[in-house]
């Protein structure tokens, strides 16, 4: 192969690259002004080179000039291209990935998809055999993650989605104090907040997924130290988030308030096999148990028997308000 030979096939390799790697950019990412300009070139010195040989024409010295020019240029565009390209790819989010409500200006916290054991560990629990309701304990699967408030709904978040308050608790006089807890509201207020923040109340399995994780324990740490309940809470709700978090920063999921769920009450409703992110959606249970959803947690009035992560409450629903009920959100995307 003679000197004018390796010269064609050095130039058809140059803008061959130029052009490939515009097809990719304006194809394979959104680098579509780049790659244009790329694949242009490239097209336009594959044609003129292609028509050169065939007229037994010597490659043109300033065509070559561009592509060598071309390819220089490219090669300081492409780490960028890459680097923005791996920069908007979608990684799987942590457990414990946080983010703030547009709406509410409440903070979210990310609960990854996985299985684990609800309801009562008998090793674990002493309460079990007084609350039939918690057994048998069973393996639930979440298929999605979701994004589940890192606090009980607070009554500055409440305000800035309602305009109508409900009646305010002996300890939060006019609701002054603004990073209380939410309280005397009703299964549908408490929804309809969560609606207006593009958002849902949590199912049963969601919430007991979310304050537990893998844990086979009652709880998630000393009671005193996680959670408001009768023993340390001098009668009355406290600001969120003063205690500690549990395994992935949640606050308050035992104590403090009990929190509304989506779950309609069934005293036998782990009885029944569950399928994967199982929710009660119709009233259940015995004449005396419907027409009431299922509260989870405690609150600041409550024993250790009841804060508890398996502890499941009916609350019938009707228009009462009462100063221990409040709730938290979940957002799906």
């Amino acid at each position: 192969m003679d000197a004018e030979e390796r010269g064609f096939w050095v130039a058809i390799t140059i803008f061959g690259a130029l052009f490939a790697n515009g097809l990719f950019f304006v194809f394979g990412s959104d680098h579509t002004i780049g790659g244009a300009v790329s694949g242009g070139i490239g097209l336009v010195g594959l044609v003129w080179l292609i028509r050169d040989h065939i007229r037994h024409v010597p490659v043109r010295k300033p065509l070559l000039v561009v592509g060598v020019i071309s390819v220089s240029l490219l090669v300081g565009y492409i780490p960028y291209a890459v680097y923005s390209m791996n920069a908007k790819i979608e990684k799987p989010l942590a457990a414990g990935a946080g983010r703030e409500s547009l709406f509410s200006k409440l903070g979210y916290v990310w609960v990854s998809s996985g299985t684990f054991s609800m309801g009562c560990w008998a090793r674990q629990d002493q309460w079990c055999d007084k609350h039939p309701e918690e057994t048998p304990l069973h393996s639930v699967t979440i298929s999605k993650g979701f994004w589940i408030g890192q606090t009980e709904v607070t009554v500055g978040a409440y305000k800035r989605l309602h305009v109508t308050m409900p009646s305010a608790p002996s300890f939060n006089p006019k609701w002054e104090e603004e990073d209380q807890p939410i309280v005397n509201v009703t299964w549908e207020e408490a929804n309809a907040f969560c609606e207006a923040d593009k958002g849902h109340l949590p199912t049963e399995a969601q919430w007991e997924y979310a304050a537990r994780g893998k844990s086979t324990t009652p709880r998630y740490g000393d009671a005193d130290k996680i959670m408001w309940y009768s023993e340390n809470s001098s009668g009355r709700a406290h600001a969120v988030g003063q205690l500690a978090p549990n395994y992935i920063g949640l606050y308050d999921m035992l104590g403090n308030v009990w929190e509304w769920t989506r779950d309609w009450y069934d005293e036998n409703y782990y009885s029944n096999a569950l399928p994967p992110d199982p929710i009660q959606e119709k009233e259940g249970g015995t004449e005396k148990e419907r027409g009431a959803h299922v509260l989870r947690g405690g609150s600041w009035r409550a024993g250790e028997e009841f804060t508890r992560f398996s502890n499941r409450h009916r609350q019938p629903n009707i228009p009462i308000q009462r100063d221990v009920v409040g709730f938290r959100c979940v957002q799906d995307h």
